[in-house]
């Protein structure tokens, strides 16, 4: 939040195009860090780091009216939420982690023990049973879950590229 107190006092003249690329390069790396790994699973902290984007975006519009749709501002500078960006990685992460041939996926991610072929897509993982809310909101237990609640045609898509394209219509349609 302090970075992006300098940025304000340093580019307060500038124009909105180049407060947006400031933020992306300094301030957004910083909330993102390590989000594969690391995702909030408390509300409070997920509010937290989206309301320092909700400020960003305030001062990239200079538009500080208490009037003012936050929300809208976001829409409007295409700047998705901080837990859809999250999301984004973690599913692009266990994707490249699916379809890799490393032993850590042959020996952890099993496939289910059962695959409805009406509801489900044939590379549904097995979830990891957890007993307490800190492990069912680990990296891996939350990216088999929402790898398991992915679309059967996204799901089989092998090729990364295609897979994020794919997931970000996903993402941007919810």
């Amino acid at each position: 939040f302090r970075n992006l107190g300098m940025l304000r006092r340093r580019l307060h003249l500038a124009n909105s195009e180049t407060k947006q690329q400031a933020y992306i390069s300094l301030i957004r790396p910083s909330l993102e860090y390590a989000s594969i790994i690391w995702h909030p699973h408390q509300d409070f902290l997920s509010s937290l780091l989206e309301s320092v984007q909700n400020k960003a975006a305030r001062f990239i519009t200079s538009s500080y009216s208490k009037f003012q749709s936050v929300s809208l501002l976001k829409q409007a500078l295409n700047l998705p939420s901080l837990t859809t960006r999250r999301k984004f990685a973690r599913l692009s992460f266990f994707h490249a982690l699916y379809y890799s041939n490393s032993e850590f996926a042959g020996s952890h991610l099993l496939p289910a023990p059962h695959v409805s072929s009406r509801l489900d897509h044939p590379n549904k993982v097995c979830p990891i049973f957890a007993r307490t809310k800190k492990y069912q909101t680990s990296p891996l237990s939350l990216s088999i879950t929402e790898w398991n609640d992915l679309p059967p045609d996204i799901a089989v898509l092998t090729d990364l590229s295609s897979f994020q394209a794919a997931l970000l219509g996903l993402l941007d349609n919810l």
